[in-house]
């Protein structure tokens, strides 16, 4: 149940609890499902499966986080008055438990943010990378590294934020502009440069998707399994919309911190929630049988078969026409040297050799074909 304060709606207790149990509930059974959809293909957990567990302790930490601030009356209630005097100097026990929340809340969610947009990236390079040097390699390899980077900068830039003081972020108003930066920046870099890494990655996969060799009703459906991710696009833009109102409201008596912040949390916990969800459906569509993921792979990689194939056609032309040189000249020096009745044997057994030159080809361009499925 939303509460109001003045003119404005927060999310309450209720709904902050419910986010906080059911999504990593969910989450901890799309990530079980994923672990037994590869159990059921017999397949190795791949790199994209391990990063999703990061992310998975993450938001289970995010959720323990809405427990304890909503246990503690912290989150989903309003900010208790207090007199300014003593605010300077000390803080009451449920700003000091919000600060807290907040904190943590913090680090748990760029960590759990950057995990799931590298699992992403690894699954897309597991079906779409079939070749190393390619430009769909070199363009995932660079977003492996700007994603690192991000949440490595903004980690350290939250953790840090009061330089070796880290008691301060829930210390008293003194303490916090003493020690602590006096700036919205971070949060507003935060949101705004997580909303575009999150589009850019959303949009990797669609110029390879659409390239494949599948039926125009297949690549509606998986096009539709991948703009779910979408769906925690729209949650990160209304984190952010959040986070520019409260800094653009600076001193607003009718904005109340606290509800203010459970509600930025609680979008945040939605992005999270969602972006991992959607990074596992792919995976668990093995367990479906409308289409699989190794469908998408086998279709992928067709395409370079189809390529190996019409090269290795090539190369065996080549051989056919160098064996027909030199069995021709073989056939002529047995002709000046036998019958000419001998002839139609050299002939035939030149192009049996021929045959089995070109069968060798063809066999080795399948075998490899194999091996690389």
């Amino acid at each position: 149940m939303s509460v109001e304060v003045g003119s404005k709606n927060y999310v309450g207790p209720g709904e902050t609890l419910a986010a906080g149990i059911v999504f990593p509930i969910l989450e901890i059974a799309a990530v079980g499902l994923r672990f037994v959809a590869r159990h059921r293909q017999k397949a190795a957990v791949s790199i994209d499966g391990w990063l999703i567990v990061p992310a998975l302790v993450c938001v289970i930490g995010m959720g323990a986080a809405f427990i304890v601030g909503v246990h503690g009356k912290a989150m989903g209630y309003p900010t208790l008055s207090q007199d300014a005097g003593n605010y300077l100097t000390e803080s009451p026990p449920e700003v000091v438990l919000i600060q807290k929340v907040e904190y943590a809340f913090q680090l748990m969610m760029i960590l759990a943010y950057g995990s799931i947009k590298l699992s992403v990236i690894y699954f897309y390079r597991r079906i779409f990378v079939t070749h190393r040097g390619g430009v769909f390699d070199v363009v995932t390899t660079v977003s492996v590294v700007v994603t690192v980077l991000w949440t490595l900068v903004f980690f350290f830039i939250f953790l840090f934020s009061c330089g070796s003081h880290i008691s301060a972020h829930w210390g008293s108003l003194q303490d916090l502009t003493t020690y602590c930066w006096a700036t919205y920046a971070p949060e507003e870099g935060l949101v705004i440069s997580d909303l575009i890494t999150d589009v850019a990655v959303l949009s990797l996969p669609f110029p390879m998707l659409w390239n494949l060799h599948m039926t125009s009703f297949r690549k509606l459906y998986v096009t539709g399994i991948f703009l779910l991710g979408g769906v925690s696009i729209a949650a990160s833009i209304v984190r952010m919309v959040l986070y520019i109102e409260v800094i653009n409201a600076g001193s607003d008596p009718n904005m109340d911190e606290d509800l203010t912040l459970t509600r930025v949390f609680y979008w945040s916990m939605i992005e999270a929630g969602l972006a991992l969800i959607a990074a596992c459906l792919p995976t668990l569509q093995t367990l479906l049988p409308v289409i699989s993921t190794q469908q998408i792979i086998d279709s992928v990689r067709s395409i370079f078969s189809l390529h190996s194939q019409h090269s290795s056609s090539h190369g065996s032309r080549f051989i056919e026409l160098s064996g027909q040189e030199r069995t021709g000249s073989t056939a002529h020096i047995v002709h000046s040297e036998e019958s000419s009745s001998s002839r139609p044997i050299v002939e035939h057994k030149s192009i049996e050799e021929n045959r089995r030159s070109q069968g060798m080809v063809e066999d080795r361009g399948i075998k490899q074909d194999h091996d690389f499925v």
